[in-house]
């Protein structure tokens, strides 16, 4: 599958499941996090952050509590404090390079380089990617929970 050009700004994923889905080799979108910030927009890393959560949403309520607490570093997959990918994987309680739904590292992915400027100790109160990141987590989550 290529989401390369999907959008998902109003889809509903209410009654969706992705348990046996393939997105080995997916793309979700190529813009660089560099060449989005460049441009003013934010949406291409959205896009590619939204498609990651999708392949390991099961994982998403730990990444979004990790956060909040200030227990990201993007700049390591593994160690208390880790980043997107090692997040997922102390979830999902596996290897970050043995993620179950094949979701593998790309330290050039949008989403990788946006968690990058979120440190140990940044919460969505202290740090704005953080808070992007945390409306980003909710608006998520009401797409594949539905309204509560």
């Amino acid at each position: 599958m290529d989401f390369s050009n999907s959008k998902f700004d109003n889809s509903k994923f209410d009654n969706s499941t992705f348990d046996n889905s393939k997105f080995d080799n997916s793309k979700f979108y190529e813009v660089s996090a560099q060449s989005a910030l460049a441009s003013g927009g934010l949406d291409a890393i959205k896009y590619d952050f939204f498609g990651r959560m999708l392949m390991q949403k099961h994982e998403v309520p730990a990444l979004k509590q990790s956060l909040i607490k200030g227990e990201i570093s993007g700049t390591a997959y593994t160690g208390e404090c880790c980043c997107f990918m090692g997040t997922l994987a102390k979830a999902a309680k596996c290897s970050y390079t043995e993620m179950p739904s094949g979701l593998k590292p790309d330290a050039n992915s949008s989403t990788e380089m946006w968690f990058w400027g979120i440190r140990k100790g940044h919460t969505p109160e202290n740090n704005q990617l953080a808070k992007i990141t945390l409306g980003w987590i909710e608006e998520f989550e009401k797409l594949v929970n539905g309204p509560q």
